[in-house]
C-alpha cells in the first residue's frame, strides 16, 4: 500500500527490540523525535514456537499473538508473521510489513506530514541512497540470516566470506566519511546500523559469521562509536534485550520451528 496519504495519528507500529528489521523504523523515530506520533505495541523478548506473543495488551485486534493478528487482519493472505507492521487501528488494516518503506515513510515526516530536523533522503541523492540500500539489506543484513540458518557446510563458507566482502566494501566507502553519504546520517545508515551493532555480541558468536569482528575494521568500528554516539539512535537500541532474543528464541523456518541455541544460555 502507498503511504504518501496515511496520517501517523492513525497508526500504530508493531516492532520487536531484537530485530533490525524494526530497528529501521525506530532508529528513524528516535532520530527524528518523531516518537510521539506513532505508538509502538512491542512483542516479548522471546519468540516461542506458537510465535511472538505481545508484551502489552493488543488493543487493536485482541490478538495474543503475532500469527493470531495476521489471521484476524488478513484472514486467507499469504503472510509471515513478522515484524515490523504498521496498522491503521481504525481500519483495523495492515498498511505495510516492509520496514523500508515504513522507513521511508518516517524519515520524510511521514511524506511531509510534519517537519524532520535532518533530511535523511536528499533528492539529489536518492538514486544513490537506494541503490545503497537495496546492497546493504541483500549482502549484509540478510545475508547474516544466510549464514547463521544454513545447515550445509559449503553454503555456509560461501555465504560467509560473500558477508565479509561486503563489509570489506563498507569499510572503503567510509574512508574518510563520517557516514555512508559524507558528513550527515542517511537512510542507508539507518538501514546498515541495526545490522552492524548487533554484529560482534550476536552474529558473530551465534550465526558463525565470525572470520572478522566488527571491532577489527578501523572505518567499520569509529562509524559505529559515531552512530552510538548520537542520542536518538542510541536509544533505539538495547544491547540486552536484543540478545536475550536471539539466543533464547525458536527460529521459524520454512521446514518448521527450531532452537538455534538449545541452551538458552545468553552469553554475558
Amino acid at each position: 500500500m502507498d503511504l504518501q496519504t496515511v496520517n501517523p495519528e492513525d497508526v500504530i507500529l508493531y516492532a520487536a527490540w531484537g530485530c533490525p528489521f524494526s530497528h529501521r523504523p525506530l532508529a528513524a523515530l528516535h532520530l527524528l523525535g518523531l516518537e510521539a506520533h506513532v505508538p509502538v505495541l512491542f512483542v516479548e523478548d522471546i519468540k516461542r514456537e506458537e510465535g511472538w506473543r505481545f508484551a502489552t495488551p493488543d488493543l487493536v485486534f485482541g490478538a495474543r499473538n503475532l500469527p493470531e493478528l495476521y489471521q484476524i487482519a488478513a484472514p486467507g493472505g499469504d503472510h509471515r508473521p513478522s515484524v515490523p507492521i504498521l496498522i491503521n487501528r481504525a481500519a483495523r488494516l495492515i498498511l505495510s510489513t516492509e520496514s523500508l518503506d515504513i522507513l521511508r515513510w518516517i524519515a520524510t515526516g511521514f511524506a511531509g506530514a510534519v517537519p524532520v530536523p535532518l533530511d535523511l533522503c536528499p533528492e539529489p541523492q536518492r538514486d544513490e541512497i537506494a541503490a545503497l540500500v537495496s546492497f546493504i539489506h541483500d549482502r549484509i543484513t540478510r545475508a547474516v540470516y544466510r549464514v547463521g540458518l544454513t545447515r550445509d557446510q559449503q553454503v555456509y563458507e560461501t555465504e560467509c566470506r560473500a558477508l565479509f566482502d561486503a563489509l570489506d566494501d563498507i569499510e572503503q566507502r567510509l574512508r574518510g566519511n563520517d557516514y555512508l553519504l559524507g558528513a550527515t546520517p542517511s537512510e542507508a545508515d539507518l538501514v546498515l546500523f541495526p545490522t552492524l551493532v548487533r554484529f560482534d555480541a550476536i552474529y558473530g558468536p551465534l550465526f558463525r559469521c565470525s572470520l572478522a569482528r566488527v571491532t577489527d575494521y578501523p572505518g567499520l568500528s569509529a562509524y559505529l562509536r559515531r552512530c552510538l554516539a548520537i542520542p536518538g539512535l542510541a536509544a533505539s537500541f538495547d544491547l540486552g534485550r536484543a540478545k536475550t532474543n536471539y539466543f533464547r528464541s525458536i527460529i521459524h523456518r520454512p521446514d518448521g520451528a527450531f532452537e538455534i541455541n538449545p541452551s538458552g544460555i545468553v552469553p554475558l
